[in-house]
């Protein structure tokens, strides 16, 4: 496996910084390491939570990018699709089917997205990955 898909793998979280379109059917994205702010333990701001909820913030430590940590650049000169969600939001859980490599960068060669591009947007010549 690649150095750079290793490197990026062993980081405890990522964080997305930007994603953008850099020219015709190019993608670059930008990722720095979190990881928990131990100095902000038991010190999250809870003016946005209501009463209720605050106590889920007791000894709470945030997951954030830290000075040192690392930067890595992604870039696609060409792309069929891509698709931005929320870490929560998508297969209902049900993830069993899918068939990938890595664990937070993940290269798919089978998933719900996959299957969803073959299905609906046809005409590719050589297998899709993700």
């Amino acid at each position: 496996m690649d150095s750079a898909f290793a490197e990026i793998n062993s980081v405890q979280y990522l964080s997305v910084r930007s994603i953008r379109d850099v020219g015709m059917n190019q993608l670059e994205l930008i990722v720095e390491e979190a990881a928990i702010n131990e100095a902000m333990r038991g010190h999250i701001e809870q003016t946005s939570l209501p009463d209720s909820a605050r106590f889920l913030l007791q000894g709470a430590a945030p997951i954030e990018h830290l000075e040192g940590s690392k930067v890595f650049r992604l870039f696609w000169k060409l792309y069929v699709a891509y698709l931005v969600t929320e870490e929560l939001v998508g297969s209902n859980g049900k993830y069993e089917d899918e068939v990938y490599e890595g664990k937070l960068l993940r290269i798919y060669s089978r998933s719900h997205f996959l299957q969803h591009l073959e299905r609906d947007t046809g005409g590719h010549f050589e297998p899709l990955l993700h």
